[in-house]
């Protein structure tokens, strides 16, 4: 357990420890490439690029589909899930 700070409750030890991810310049130069394409492009979310990854997601993990969502607990996540199931 790690000691509460100002009083504050005792937090749980994390499951996963942190951990730093190096990235080569080539994969930098790629990534901050693409941010600055999608970022001119104006459309950041339910367009072309947001197509893409999802489609990239998928196949790496052999599923047919794929969603991207804000997060976990996104409302959009029960309305997503409706519509994979309504194309199968």
């Amino acid at each position: 357990m790690i000691s509460p700070g100002r009083g504050g409750p005792v937090q749980p030890e994390p499951v996963v420890p942190p951990f730093a991810v190096r990235f080569s310049e080539t994969v930098i130069g790629e990534f901050t490439a693409a941010c600055e394409q999608i970022a001119r492009s104006g459309i950041l979310t339910l367009g072309p690029y947001t197509t893409r990854f999802e489609a990239l997601v998928a196949g790496l993990a052999g599923t047919p589909d794929a969603v991207a969502v804000t997060s976990g607990t996104s409302p959009g996540c029960r309305q997503a899930a409706q519509q994979v199931r309504a194309r199968r």
